[in-house]
């Protein structure tokens, strides 16, 4: 498994990081169009500007065009300023490579998602590019995660990395965990240890413990905070 590029087609500047899920969002009129979804902070390339995210990318997998990033957006909010960060994008993926970015994902595909957060399980495995392939397939192996952990209220912080300034952000859901993390991890699934069930998406660590924003958020609530989705639904594309 390798990880997922993201090219900037204006200025060419890349970063690379992980693909959590591919949702199918169907529309109020029964039209259907696929994504996929990483974090706001790897789509938007925040590492290579900051104060200037990146609206329009080509997500590319082993060298190959899977999706096309076009401002579809979350945002990531600053200890201090007057809103909830949202630290996740959708990239457009066409008919014809659906089974590319299918493939972009580390780990098997679950079969849910976890909807109710006092449901957390207290361990978890996380399925990043960099995790040694074990299985045929181009299989992840498993990282694993202890003391998961929900996390909520409107003033929860998360710590970003050096690569993002340590920038402090302010997010109204979120779950923590015990475990090894590195750059690159942005954008990995976090599974149930069964790695049946979606816990949610890592969006930042430092080294020992690390982030998640929970899937029900991304997937459910995503017609909250994203204006494009207002009158759809999305779904795990199963």
């Amino acid at each position: 498994m390798s990880y997922i590029d993201v090219i900037n087609t204006q200025t060419k500047e890349t970063d690379s990081g992980s693909a959590v899920a591919l949702v199918r969002c169907t529309g109020n009129i029964g039209d259907t169009e696929h994504y996929l979804v990483s974090c706001f902070h790897l789509f938007g390339l925040l590492a290579n500007n900051i104060e200037q995210p990146c609206q329009q990318a080509t997500i590319k997998h082993a060298g190959k065009v899977i999706a096309s990033y076009t401002g579809i957006c979350g945002n990531i909010a600053p200890l201090g300023t007057d809103t909830w960060s949202f630290d996740v994008a959708f990239a457009k993926v066409e008919p014809q490579n659906l089974e590319l970015a299918r493939n972009a994902i580390p780990g098997p595909v679950p079969t849910k998602i976890l909807y109710y957060m006092d449901e957390l399980p207290k361990t978890a495995i996380m399925h990043s590019p960099r995790g040694k392939v074990t299985a045929p397939k181009n299989t992840a192996s498993a990282i694993s995660l202890s003391n998961v952990c929900a996390k909520r209220g409107n003033q929860q912080i998360v710590s970003y990395g050096p690569e993002l300034n340590r920038i402090q952000a302010v997010h109204r859901l979120i779950a923590s965990y015990d475990g090894e993390t590195k750059r690159g991890d942005s954008g990995s699934p976090v599974l149930s240890s069964d790695g049946k069930t979606l816990l949610g998406m890592h969006i930042a660590g430092d080294g020992n413990k690390g982030y998640m924003l929970p899937a029900v958020d991304f997937i459910q609530n995503a017609n909250r905070f994203i204006p494009k989705f207002k009158n759809d639904t999305l779904s795990l594309d199963l």
